[in-house]
C-alpha cells in the first residue's frame, strides 16, 4: 500500500497557498517582515516547516508573491478608473487617484510594500519592483505622461517624479496621519495641476 499523505490537487494546493499568503500577510501587517519567520507562519497555518517550504522556497518568496498580489490589484483598480475618462488629463487624474485610493483603502498592504526593504538575497535574485505587473503599471503611468507632454520633456523622468510625488501622499496620509494635510483629492489635485505645467514646458536632460 503506498506510504504517506495523498498529493494534493492543483486546486488544493492554490487553496493552501492562497491561504499562507494571505495568513503571511497579516503576520506581516503585525509584528514587521524582519520578525516573521517561516516556522511562525506554518505554526499559524497549521502546516508542518516542511510543508510550507514545499509551497514558497522561502520567506521572500513569500513576500515576492504578496507584492504580486497587491500589485495585481492596484492594476486593476486603476485600469477600471481610465474606463470613463475620455480627455487625457482626465485619463492622467484618474489613474492616479485610483493609484493613491487603493493604498488608502488598504494601509496594511502599503506598509508590506512600501515600509519594507527590498534587499536582494543572493545570486539570481530580483528586486520586487522588476516583477512584469509592477513594470506594466509603470508603463501605463509613462504612456499617460507622454500623451501630456511637448518634445523634448523627459517623460521617463517625470514618471519617476510623478511616482514620488503619490507615494509621499500616501505616505503622509497613512503613516503621518496625525497632521492634518487636508483631503487626498485636494493633494492630488494640486500635485497633478504643478505636474502637467512642467510637461508644457520643453526640457531637454544632458
Amino acid at each position: 500500500m503506498p506510504k504517506g499523505r495523498p498529493k494534493l490537487t492543483k486546486e488544493a494546493s492554490d487553496s493552501r497557498k492562497r491561504e499562507i499568503i494571505s495568513i503571511a500577510k497579516r503576520l506581516f501587517v503585525e509584528n514587521g517582515y524582519q520578525s516573521v519567520s517561516m516556522r511562525k507562519i506554518a505554526s499559524v497555518a497549521g502546516l508542518s516547516p516542511m510543508m510550507l517550504y514545499k509551497s514558497f522556497e522561502n520567506k521572500r518568496d513569500l513576500l515576492r508573491f504578496i507584492w504580486t498580489d497587491i500589485f495585481v490589484e492596484v492594476s486593476n483598480q486603476c485600469n477600471r478608473a481610465l474606463e470613463t475618462q475620455k480627455s487625457d488629463s482626465e485619463k492622467l487624474y484618474a489613474f492616479c487617484d485610483a493609484f493613491l485610493q487603493y493604498w488608502l483603502r488598504h494601509p496594511e498592504h502599503y506598509r508590506v510594500v512600501y515600509l519594507e526593504s527590498d534587499q536582494l538575497e543572493g545570486k539570481g535574485d530580483s528586486y520586487f519592483a522588476d516583477e512584469a505587473v509592477i513594470q506594466e503599471l509603470f508603463t501605463q503611468l509613462g504612456e499617460l505622461v507622454q500623451n501630456l507632454s511637448n518634445e523634448g520633456v523627459d517623460v521617463d523622468l517625470k514618471v519617476k517624479l510623478l511616482v514620488l510625488q503619490l507615494q509621499g501622499i500616501a505616505h503622509g496620509l497613512i503613516v503621518i496621519s496625525e497632521i492634518p494635510w487636508g483631503s487626498h483629492q485636494s493633494l492630488l489635485s494640486s500635485c497633478l495641476q504643478a505636474f502637467e505645467r512642467s510637461l508644457i514646458c520643453s526640457e531637454v536632460t544632458a
